[in-house]
């Protein structure tokens, strides 16, 4: 297989060579790649770099002589950078650990291959040092990679069928995402990393694409889809990701208790529990009062909320415990061995 392809540049064919039964895994991971920079490339095309759309989370990091200094993660690569409020770079895009501002707000610390670096607020660098971290993958010539796309495309060879169509699958993403980019432009709903304390990326089941924003001024949260329709008003004080359990929920927090939106941004359980609420086994345990309980899936209390300590259902029991007595019970609220 490998020879029939003679276009192959020589680095490229020396990779694939290393690893010949993993031929066509290592080429998907490779088309992947390129498609995920070519998406990148549309985006940054059509909208600001400085746009929520680009990134997987934003986080207000700190304020320093009247500046404002914002942690960004891409969503395409999962780099980290720091940008301020002049729209300058502190942080270049790389794939550092934590990054905060250090405990007397003088510099900013990150872990980058398990080495600490010191940053001033003008991105020199104070302690540690940072290299190169290409990956061999990341290395390949890009034009033996294109001569190898539609060298695929032309082929019948039925090796290929699966990776063609996964490139085909490719093309289309990219039209997808050129008319999310069209529509992001017509969006009334500000988009500009400066106008939010925080973003949250996120997909459901469905790989539906939302944004839930904390708005800078009011610090409340509200949600928008993949092309910036606004389909939960900025009211709520916590907006999370998807969480597990009996369908697609959202996490909200609204008046110091929570509760779950659905995937339309309606909300699904009213906030009963001043904590997360979180489904497992069909149940899910809230809080009230530093008592414990359980409801179902339309948010009915089935367990009363009476318990001191209590644990999350796991194969049709849970532990708790009541008047310092701890025990199991079932989903009806039976005591059971």
């Amino acid at each position: 297989m490998l020879e029939e392809i003679n276009i192959i540049e020589n680095n490229v064919l020396k990779y694939f060579s290393q690893k010949p039964y993993e031929y066509i895994e290592l080429l998907k991971q490779i088309i992947e790649k390129q498609h995920y920079k070519n998406v990148r490339k549309i985006i940054e095309q059509n909208t600001d770099i400085f746009s929520v759309y680009h990134y997987e989370s934003v986080d207000l990091l700190t304020q320093k002589d009247n500046i404002t200094y914002w942690k960004v993660r891409e969503i395409s690569s999962g780099k980290v950078a720091v940008i301020n409020s002049n729209k300058e770079f502190i942080l270049p895009f790389d794939k550092y650990g934590i990054v905060e501002a250090t405990k007397d707000g003088k510099n900013i610390v990150c872990y980058w291959n398990r080495e600490k670096i010191l940053f001033d607020f003008n991105g020199k660098i104070l302690k540690g040092k940072l290299e190169n971290n290409i990956s061999i993958d990341e290395d390949v010539d890009k034009e033996a990679i294109v001569n190898i796309i539609n060298e695929i495309r032309k082929s019948d060879d039925n090796n290929f069928s699966n990776l063609k169509e996964g490139i085909k699958w490719c093309d289309e993403n990219i039209d997808v995402v050129k008319e999310n980019t069209q529509k992001l432009e017509k969006s009334n709903v500000p988009h500009s990393i400066f106008d939010y304390q925080k973003v949250r990326f996120f997909t459901n089941n469905h790989n539906k694409r939302y944004f839930a924003l904390k708005q800078k001024d009011s610090g409340k949260w509200g949600l928008v889809n993949a092309w910036g329709s606004l389909i939960v008003p900025f009211i709520y004080d916590d907006l999370g990701c998807f969480v597990g359990g009996e369908g697609d929920y959202i996490h909200m927090g609204f008046g110091g208790k929570y509760g779950l939106l659905d995937c339309l941004g309606n909300v699904a359980i009213e906030p009963i529990s001043d904590n997360v609420i979180l489904f497992f086994d069909g149940l899910a345990r809230i809080e009230q009062n530093k008592k414990f309980g359980y409801i179902d899936s339309s948010g009915n209390i089935v367990i009363p909320v009476i318990y001191d300590e209590a644990t999350r259902f796991l194969y049709g029991k849970a532990q708790v415990k009541l008047n310092n007595e701890t025990f199991n019970i079932n989903k009806k609220g039976e005591r059971i061995e």
